[in-house]
């Protein structure tokens, strides 16, 4: 995603329906509030940006996007610096996607993720 499409996509509440459809999430605007959080833990637009275009190739193949973006930004939050773990994804996309598809795997890696997310490292 480009930063000036992030920008517009943040700024405008309208624009989230039709940016984030292709995402696959059904509550369009529940993924803008989870980007503008996203923002909020101190990521640069351009990290933000990096991320969302993986976010938006990765969560249209995830059985429900909308739990795995949630907890993305709840995995986010719970890590020690999520600037250096947005860093870490911008650099090897193939680990957000394997974080992203371990959401996938049900509740019980979803708890132990966000409640150890140093587990990570592990996977």
């Amino acid at each position: 995603m480009e930063i000036a499409s992030l920008i517009g996509l943040l700024d405008r509440p309208s624009s989230a329906d039709e940016s984030l459809s292709d995402w696959g999430v059904r509550d369009p605007q529940r993924a803008r509030q989870v980007l503008l959080d996203l923002a909020d833990t101190g990521l640069t637009l351009d990290l933000l940006a990096a991320l969302c275009k993986c976010l938006a190739k990765q969560l249209p193949r995830e059985p429900d996007p909308d739990l795995v973006l949630h907890t993305f930004r709840q995995f986010l939050f719970a890590s020690r610096s999520p600037l250096a773990l947005g860093s870490l994804f911008e650099r090897d996309p193939p680990a957000l996607v394997l974080l992203l598809r371990a959401f996938s795997l049900g509740p019980r890696w979803r708890e132990l993720l966000l409640a150890h997310p140093e587990a990570f490292d592990s996977l």
